[in-house]
């Protein structure tokens, strides 16, 4: 069958939306899995407040900030 062609400005519109898209969802997916890796860390230490838990989110953010700088300087 024949595929109906789309504009390239809709095609391009389409790529955008997938490619940050799914930056978001990496984020997300980053955030959950930092959130429990300082929380198991914090229950190891013992500690009285989530210190571990934000220093470990905070790097983890701070890390993908970085990675996601220089994936869109290079495109």
């Amino acid at each position: 069958m024949h595929e109906p062609r789309l504009p390239p400005q809709w095609r391009r519109n389409a790529q955008a939306y997938i490619k940050y898209s799914g930056m978001v969802f990496e984020l997300l997916a980053l955030l959950l899995i930092s959130y429990w890796i300082g929380q198991y860390i914090d229950r190891i230490a013992h500690t009285s407040k989530p210190y571990w838990t934000a220093a470990v989110i905070l790097f983890f953010f701070i890390t993908w900030l970085i990675r996601m700088y220089y994936q869109l300087l290079k495109k």
